[in-house]
């Protein structure tokens, strides 16, 4: 696909494909702007999937104002951190289709997860006010300093399923994604929110001034399904979690480090259901 390193940005991404065995190298490129332009611009691909039909995935951000894409959504190319969607064919080497979703101040991503129907669920965080959101969003307008970005995009790459925000007065940050194969999008993160928004019947509707979150958003991202935090009275490590999985019952389960074990909830028969101090690792299995 791109044979040549992007000397004015000093980087680029590359994708290497092994032979079945590991025994060498079947295909390896360089992945740029997908126009072959050099540019000061950067690109990250944070995720990458393969498909049942052979056909790579990449899911990152580029700062490039040369991204070549079939379908833009938002600011993009902002100049600033723009999220990019991009699919190639069977051989790696022509690009099919690609979404660039951007806003003014720029979108991290931090996650994203394929359903075997092909729609892709991506998280990351934002400080600006223009983040293009769906009609009908849970939350279409920010609420913090920094707020959580939860997106869905369809199978196609053309358009959005859902966009919206998610968070509160201060800063929220989703750190992982699930998508099931009905639509459903779990989400996990940290908040500084002391009104981080949080479902009836909740699990933890407060605990600390730092703690991890679990939210679940209905297809259409206009609802959220459950949502609750998740943590000790003096907080969770503001990188964390970082791990999330669904298991074949729909249950949640999410991984994280608490900086005060002694008050974070566990149960009777955990493995570890008490600790007295220092930073420890976390595994919650929830049921949503």
């Amino acid at each position: 696909f791109d044979s040549t390193f992007d000397t004015l940005a000093g980087e680029d991404e590359f994708l290497i494909r092994l032979l079945p065995d590991g025994s060498g190298v079947d295909y390896a490129t360089f992945f740029s702007d997908l126009n072959g332009a050099q540019d000061a611009g950067t690109l990250i691909a944070d995720r990458i999937f393969v498909d049942a039909d052979g056909r790579l995935l990449l899911v990152g951000r580029t700062s490039s104002q040369e991204f070549l894409a079939t379908t833009t959504i938002g600011a993009a190319p902002s100049g600033n951190v723009d999220v990019f969607v991009t699919r190639f064919d069977s051989t790696w080497t022509t690009p099919e289709a690609s979404l660039l979703f951007g806003a003014t101040a720029g979108i991290g991503v931090h996650d994203a997860a394929r359903s075997d129907h092909g729609d892709i669920a991506i998280v990351g965080w934002t400080s600006g006010t223009d983040v293009p959101t769906t009609s009908g969003a849970f939350q279409p307008f920010k609420s913090g300093l920094e707020d959580g970005v939860v997106v869905c995009v369809d199978a196609s790459l053309t358009e959005l399923e859902f966009s919206t925000y998610l968070g509160g007065f201060s800063t929220d940050l989703p750190r992982a994604v699930a998508i099931d194969d009905s639509g459903v999008v779990t989400v996990s993160g940290i908040t500084w929110s002391s009104n981080f928004p949080v479902t009836k019947g909740a699990f933890q509707e407060q605990a600390g001034t730092i703690n991890a979150f679990v939210s679940r958003f209905d297809p259409t991202g206009r609802r959220l399904l459950h949502s609750t935090r998740i943590g000790a009275e003096g907080g969770e490590a503001p990188g964390d979690p970082v791990v999330l999985l669904l298991d074949n019952t729909g249950s949640v389960v999410v991984a994280g480090t608490t900086v005060t074990p002694e008050t974070f909830p566990t149960t009777p028969d955990a493995y570890m259901p008490e600790a007295d101090r220092g930073i420890l690792t976390f595994i919650s299995k929830l049921t949503l």
